[in-house]
C-alpha cells in the first residue's frame, strides 16, 4: 500500500506535466477535444481509486509484529484493548462537579510537586431560608505512592466491608501512620467553590471549624493565610483551595495553585481534616463513606507504571496535517493538544 501511495504520488505530478502539453495541445488544435477528453477523465478516475483503495489499507494494515503472531481476530481484539488503563474522576454528585483522579500540589522548598490521588467526595451545602446553597464540592485526596499504600495496605478489607471502618479513618488522621511512627504520606482536602465569595467568608465558614479545637494563634495564622492567598477581589466559581497536610504539624494552604502559607501546629492539620471531612460532625458529612468506598483507588496500577500515567487530561484544540499532492489533498495524520486538567 504504500508503493501504492508512492506511485500515486509520481503518476500526479506526471497528470499535471501532461495537463501543460494538453491544454498546449488543445491551444493549437480545438477539434482533438473529443478524442482526448474521455482518455484523460478515465486516467483522473484511475488516480483517484488508486489513492482511495490504498490510504484504506494503510488505515487497516496490523503492524509487521502482529502480523506474525495474531490472526485477523486477534489484531483487532488487541487494537480495542491495548490503550493504558487510567483512573477516571470523581464526579461529585451534588454540584455535579469532575474532581481529578490525580492532583499535583507544589512540595516543600526546592522538592518536587507531591502527586496525590482522589479517595472520596462531597458537598458542602448551607440552607438560607428554606433555600439550598451550594457552596463547594470536596475531594480527599492521599499521596499517590508506594509509602502511602504500604502504611494503608492493612486497610483494604476493612474498607470494603462494614468492619473496622473507623481504624481506616483513624489512620489517614494519625499524625505519625507509618512504620514506627514516621509520617509516611501527605494528604490534601481540594475545594472547588460553586459560587463567588469573598476572603472573609471563606476564612468565617472554615475557621467555625477550628474554634475550640486549636490555640487562638493557630487559628489566626490559618485565617491570615487564607485572607493572603485569596486577596481582596476574593474567589469565583470553579476556583480551587487546598489544604495539604505535608508533614508533623505541618499544613500548606494552597489558593489558585500557589502555596501561600506553611502552617506549624500540632493539632491543626488534623483539626482541619476532621472539621471538614473525617471527623464525628464535619462540614460534609457524605466525604467519609466516599472515601470508604474509593479507598481502592490508592492501589489502582496505572498503564505507565506511576501516578502521572493516569493523569486526566484536557484536549485544548486539534487539527490534521494535510498534504497537496497535484490537485488532490491527502490526510497525513491527526492532531490533538492535550493538558493535564489540574
Amino acid at each position: 500500500s504504500k508503493l501504492l501511495l508512492e506511485c500515486f504520488a509520481v503518476a500526479e505530478a506526471t497528470n499535471i506535466m501532461l495537463d501543460w502539453v494538453l491544454f498546449a495541445a488543445l491551444a493549437a488544435n480545438p477539434s482533438i477535444v473529443d478524442c482526448v477528453a474521455p482518455l484523460y477523465t478515465i486516467g483522473v478516475g484511475c488516480l483517484i481509486v488508486i489513492k482511495y483503495v490504498s490510504e484504506k489499507q494503510l488505515a487497516e494494515a496490523p503492524s509487521p509484529e502482529d502480523s506474525k503472531t495474531l490472526s485477523p481476530a486477534g489484531r483487532v481484539a488487541k487494537a480495542r484493548h491495548s490503550q493504558p488503563q487510567t483512573l477516571g474522576p470523581l464526579v461529585e454528585p451534588e454540584t455535579g462537579e469532575a474532581l481529578p483522579a490525580f492532583i499535583r500540589l507544589p512540595g516543600l522548598g526546592d522538592g518536587p510537586p507531591l502527586e496525590l490521588v482522589s479517595l472520596g467526595c462531597g458537598a458542602r451545602v448551607r440552607t438560607i431560608m428554606g433555600m439550598a446553597i451550594k457552596v463547594y464540592a470536596l475531594g480527599v485526596y492521599v499521596e499517590f505512592s508506594d509509602s502511602a499504600r504500604e502504611a494503608l495496605a492493612s486497610h483494604r478489607a476493612s474498607a470494603s466491608s462494614n468492619t473496622d471502618r473507623e481504624a481506616l479513618l483513624e489512620t489517614l488522621l494519625s499524625e505519625s501512620p507509618g512504620p514506627k511512627g514516621s509520617f509516611a504520606f501527605s494528604r490534601a482536602l481540594h475545594l472547588v467553590l460553586q459560587r463567588s465569595v469573598t476572603g472573609k467568608q471563606v476564612s468565617d465558614a472554615l475557621g467555625e471549624r477550628l474554634k475550640g479545637n486549636v490555640s487562638a494563634a493557630a487559628y489566626a495564622d490559618f485565617s491570615n493565610a487564607l485572607l493572603n492567598g485569596i486577596g481582596p477581589k476574593g474567589l469565583n466559581a470553579k476556583e480551587a483551595i487546598e489544604f495539604l497536610w505535608c508533614g508533623p504539624g505541618l499544613v500548606r494552604v494552597v489558593v489558585r495553585g500557589a502555596a501561600c502559607g506553611d502552617l506549624k501546629d500540632a493539632k491543626l492539620p488534623s483539626a482541619i481534616f476532621q472539621g471538614i471531612a473525617l471527623g464525628p460532625s464535619p462540614g460534609v458529612p457524605e466525604a467519609k463513606a466516599s472515601v470508604l468506598k474509593g479507598f481502592e483507588r490508592l492501589f489502582f496500577q496505572t498503564g505507565g507504571g506511576g501516578g502521572g500515567g493516569a493523569w486526566s487530561m484536557r484536549l485544548l484544540s486539534l487539527g490534521v496535517r494535510v498534504k497537496s499532492l497535484g490537485f488532490v489533498s491527502v490526510n497525513v495524520y491527526a492532531l490533538g493538544i492535550m493538558a493535564e486538567t489540574h
